[in-house]
């Protein structure tokens, strides 16, 4: 009887490290879907307030946005910092649900 309980220890402690790990995992994947829907709403609030303080008309002015086309990039000034802000957002995000995770 005890070699039974001794061979079934492994299994118990998997099954404990299980219990502790897939709530934090759940949590984990909780903030990644908060973090991409905050990370749109973060693009769409930069972009909007940017085209509200009219910054699109002074880069045009100022020969940005030509200046990116001539390179190649399709998206305007004020949509390629809409952008940086979206993916700093998703960073952080991922780094709170690594942190969920125990993972530094």
């Amino acid at each position: 009887m005890e070699q039974v309980s001794l061979a079934l220890e492994p299994m118990r402690v998997f099954l404990a490290q299980i219990g502790v790990f897939v709530p934090r995992l759940l949590v984990a994947v909780v903030i990644l879907i908060a973090g991409a829907i905050l990370a749109k709403l973060g693009r769409f609030i930069a972009i909007r307030a940017l085209r509200a303080v009219n910054f699109n008309v002074l880069t045009e002015r100022a020969g940005i946005d030509e200046f990116l086309r001539q390179g190649g990039a399709g998206s305007s000034t004020t949509e390629v910092l809409g952008t940086l802000i979206y993916w700093l957002i998703v960073l952080a995000a991922l780094m709170i649900a690594f942190n969920s995770l125990g993972m530094d």
